[in-house]
């Protein structure tokens, strides 16, 4: 009888895993019950809150913030969600989404920071606000997340890198990339790269779209009409997709 033969040891480069420092995540198939303030409502917080609808999320689970009475007007009668002062969408809600500038925060934190605890999700969409200079303006152990969208997520085919301060957990992670999952896609990385994130993804599409001028510019020149390069154009960014 031949001896069984012994099973061989892989080599180091079979067993070797390339480390990861970025995550791409899946949307959940149906919204938590949470309710989620968005405290600033531009472009990217109505991308945001129409994107939430669109994934099944109910109006009566969103409230908005917004400066002027007429855009708050406008959010109820187009979304049917509550607008309310900061300080109330602070009190009532179990995330709150920051999507101020950047030179807005220290004034917005200043007066939502009597109002949260320890218990509210903080996500900030303010580009280059660091988690640490949330944590130091709210209650200590208040998690926060720092999020980095970029424009496509106006069309739901955004980038959004997500990273967590000191205080969030994996399930705080996972409500974060529930919501911009509805806009788009999602990607952990460690907060030291989220300024890289915020010129590459963020900055990103602008460079594209500054292509795509060029192109067309340069069809007519060559005598196309306008509507045609950009036709062209547009079909070949479509089929990279």
């Amino acid at each position: 009888m031949s001896k069984p033969s012994t099973p061989s040891t892989p080599s180091k480069s079979q067993t070797a895993t390339k480390p990861q420092t970025a995550t791409e995540r899946k949307t959940p198939s149906k919204p938590s019950q949470k309710v989620v303030a968005v405290l600033g409502t531009g472009k990217i917080g109505e991308a945001l809150l129409s994107g939430m609808i669109r994934s099944g999320r109910a109006p009566g689970d969103l409230l908005v913030t917004a400066r002027r009475q007429e855009r708050a007007d406008e959010l109820r009668t187009r979304y049917g969600v509550e607008p309310l002062t900061n300080a109330e969408a602070a009190k009532r809600a179990d995330i709150l989404i920051l999507a101020c500038k950047p030179q807005d925060m220290a004034s917005l934190l200043a007066e939502l920071a009597p109002y949260v605890s320890t218990d509210t999700l903080v996500i900030s969409a303010a580009a280059g606000i660091t988690t640490t200079f949330i944590e130091e303006h709210l209650a200590d152990g208040t998690p926060v997340i720092r999020v980095m969208p970029n424009t496509p997520v106006l069309v739901d085919e955004g980038m959004s890198v997500i990273s967590a301060g000191s205080h969030a957990t994996a399930a705080d992670l996972a409500h974060a990339e529930e919501v911009f999952g509805a806009v788009g896609k999602t990607l952990r990385v460690p907060e030291t790269q989220q300024d890289a994130c915020t010129a590459l993804s963020g900055s990103g599409p602008a460079y594209f779209y500054f292509l795509v001028e060029a192109m067309t510019d340069a069809g007519i020149l060559l005598g196309l009409r306008a509507t045609r390069p950009t036709t062209s154009s547009s079909r070949r960014r479509s089929a990279r997709r």
